[in-house]
């Protein structure tokens, strides 16, 4: 199911699903993001993994949003 969604997505996607054989541990699920127009409105501010997301897959939600915090 996975390698008839890649295919034909571009070179690296079929260099990746190429691989998938050689893969131990295997893991994909859903993901969604949310686009908005302005990150503050006001006295309300978005922080954190919703203004500086590296990926929603690091579990580092907390981390990033203390220190965009302190930055801000």
């Amino acid at each position: 199911m996975l390698r008839a969604i890649l295919k034909g997505q571009g070179i690296i996607v079929d260099l990746i699903s190429a691989e998938l054989d050689t893969v131990r541990g295997f893991y994909f699920g859903p993901m969604s993001q949310v686009r908005v127009s302005r990150w503050s409105k006001g006295l309300f501010v978005l922080l954190g993994v919703a203004a500086c997301c590296l990926t929603a897959f690091t579990g580092e939600g907390t981390a990033q949003a203390l220190g965009s915090g302190l930055i801000l």
